[in-house]
């Protein structure tokens, strides 16, 4: 939903390329560094107490994101909403891992993660939809009925499972030094195109974030504890899942990030037909979810992903061939095929990690899972805007001159300035 209305959210909040890109990857951020750690802490508390707390949090921090007056509100407020989805994304899993039997596993993660890929389907529908007979704020508010719907339904229909709980200590060590060394490592590669990159601003980011990484890693491998156990990327179905999945959900947000603003400032489409475009993307992703549930119960998880993986390259290239004036039935076609690579790896990645694991593991199992790829998928954003941005730079100044107009110093920070901050430039 925040990705459809990106460029509403450019134009009320007075938003910069820069902070339009935070605004989206603060949530991914957040939630990648926070999943492993909730994942432990329903292990110990129970996830079902997990889930009502992370519901409650989300509301709210819903609520203040609705009311934004500025960019910086916008942050913080999405920031909080990605804490409290770490909390119900990895524990809502743990739950299905404890209820159901392994042989049904495959249905039912697919068919949870056809209900997610659904709410990502009607989200750009929606978005419109909302944006055309209120304002982009009701994107936020809506989430507030939901979530009291959500929080009705997990009190009458769950109860804890206590013989799952994990009373082992939290690795907050750990947890310390990834919350530093991913929040430098973002920042740095985000903001280094504006503060340069021997500036000592970036230069001091990521050095902190290299030591940092460094720190994390060696007390991984010491605690008795860790928040992630390296042992686990021994399993070759562990290490492959994670791996698959980082780099579907990489890929997919960065064209979530990227289409929105192509579809709108590049083709000057409106919202509602932005939002139609990107159903293309998302329906296929909930229709193929069960399907790929199916064949993971039948034939394993490895088979899903295989068939997933070439729809997913062969989507990758019909996006690097859009233009100025592609045709609507080639941007379809791909966002389709995208889809689709969506629903049938997503689920059974999932699957196979769980069957990877013992069921006392499965919260942080999965929490380690989801963090990995969403913070691979951070920094791949980060990087990727930072490319994108270099080559629009590069490519102005060179349509300048060969024009034959002379570029001084100066120009060279208007250019950059212009494209940074296309909306605050007099």
């Amino acid at each position: 939903m925040v990705s459809t209305i990106l460029g509403a959210l450019q134009v009320h909040l007075k938003a910069t390329y820069t902070e339009l890109q935070w605004i989206l990857n603060i949530y991914i951020l957040v939630t990648s560094v926070f999943m492993i750690t909730m994942g432990r802490f329903g292990d110990i508390f129970g996830n079902r107490t997990m889930v009502l707390f992370g519901m409650v949090g989300f509301g709210a921090s819903s609520f203040f994101a609705g009311i934004s007056p500025n960019p910086e509100w916008m942050l913080v407020a999405r920031g909080f909403q990605g804490f409290f989805g770490a909390i119900i994304i990895p524990c809502s899993l743990a739950i299905i891992n404890n209820i159901f039997p392994d042989a049904q596993k495959g249905r039912v993660i697919g068919t949870w993660n056809a209900l997610a890929m659904l709410g990502i389907a009607i989200a750009p529908l929606l978005a419109t939809v909302l944006h055309e007979l209120a304002n982009w704020r009701w994107i936020f508010f809506i989430h507030i009925p939901l979530m009291i719907l959500c929080l009705i339904i997990t009190l009458f229909s769950l109860r804890e499972e206590l013989q799952v709980l994990d009373k082992q200590p939290i690795d907050w060590w750990g947890f310390i030094f990834l919350t530093v060394g991913a929040t430098c490592l973002v920042v740095s590669v985000t903001q280094g195109f504006e503060w340069g990159w021997s500036s000592p601003f970036t230069l001091i980011l990521l050095v902190i974030a290299a030591v940092a990484i460094f720190l994390w890693i060696i007390t991984e491998m010491t605690q008795k504890s860790p928040i992630v156990n390296f042992g686990w990327f021994a399993n070759k179905t562990f290490a492959g899942c994670v791996t698959v999945a980082l780099v579907t959900i990489s890929a997919g947000v960065v064209l979530l990030f990227l289409l929105p603003l192509y579809l709108h400032n590049i083709l000057a489409l409106g919202y509602v037909h932005i939002g139609l475009f990107l159903c293309a993307l998302t329906f296929p992703a909930a229709v193929f979810s069960p399907v790929s549930g199916f064949l993971t119960d039948r034939f394993g998880h490895r088979f899903p992903i295989f068939i997933g993986s070439i729809f997913l390259i062969v989507s990758l290239y019909m996006n690097t061939r859009f233009s100025t004036d592609t045709s609507s039935w080639f941007l379809i076609l791909s966002f389709i095929l995208f889809g689709i690579s969506w629903g049938m790896i997503l689920g059974p990645v999932k699957t196979g990690v769980l069957n990877s694991l013992p069921h006392r593991k499965a919260g942080v199992g999965v929490g380690a899972l989801l963090s990995f790829d969403h913070l691979g998928s951070t920094i791949f954003l980060a990087i990727m805007g930072t490319i994108f941005r270099r080559f629009e730079h590069t490519f102005l100044e060179n349509e300048l001159i060969d024009q034959g107009i002379e570029i001084t110093r100066r120009d060279v920070s208007l250019i950059q300035m212009l494209l940074s901050h296309p909306l605050k430039v007099s």
